[in-house]
């Protein structure tokens, strides 16, 4: 008897489980999606060397570039070296009298020499200074770049009959 109760419950089941989902309706199936169309990329945009301009050369031949590169090199050798206002004598007394001996090295009797190298501007000014060697230390590359940024106008080198920029070297002596 139990196993009719247990076949009878079995068939039951079944029954509910092969009937289960014939009661739902079907949604419609969804049309295939169009078929993708190939597009050809756009042409690229046109570059600035494509289009030819009067900025582009001079009557020279060059390009902006290569003038911009020539107004703008820094000589080392020039056919007329820049010249302090009133000449090298000129510039020696305005370093003796204008250079501060560094506190430190005054105290500790340090004597040497310090290179500094700074650019001569086609207008004159004193540019970039900086320091290629300091044999005294304490103080004394910074008394020095505050010497070269204080000077005056310089006369402006030239090449070639141009006024250019001028690298320039100047040793500075610091004796007690």
């Amino acid at each position: 008897m139990k196993n009719i109760i247990f076949l009878a419950g079995f068939l039951t089941i079944m029954a509910t489980v092969s009937s289960f989902g014939q009661n739902k309706t079907t949604l419609p199936k969804a049309p295939p999606p169009p078929p993708i169309q190939q597009v050809a990329p756009p042409p690229p945009p046109p570059t600035l060397a494509s289009q030819p301009s009067s900025y582009d050369s001079e009557p020279s031949g060059k390009n902006l570039k290569e003038i911009y590169l020539e107004e703008n090199q820094v000589y080392r050798v020039v056919d007329v070296q820049p010249e302090f206002p009133g000449g090298n004598n000129a510039m020696y007394k305005y370093i003796g009298e204008h250079l501060q001996y560094p506190a430190d090295a005054k105290a500790k009797k340090i004597t040497g020499k310090v290179i500094a190298q700074f650019i001569v501007e086609k207008d004159g000014s004193v540019s970039t200074p900086t320091i290629v060697r300091d044999e005294v230390g304490n103080g004394a590359t910074e008394e020095v770049i505050h010497l070269l940024n204080a000077m005056p106008s310089w006369k402006a080198g030239q090449q070639d009959g141009k006024i250019v920029r001028v690298m320039y070297t100047l040793p500075v002596v610091f004796k007690l």
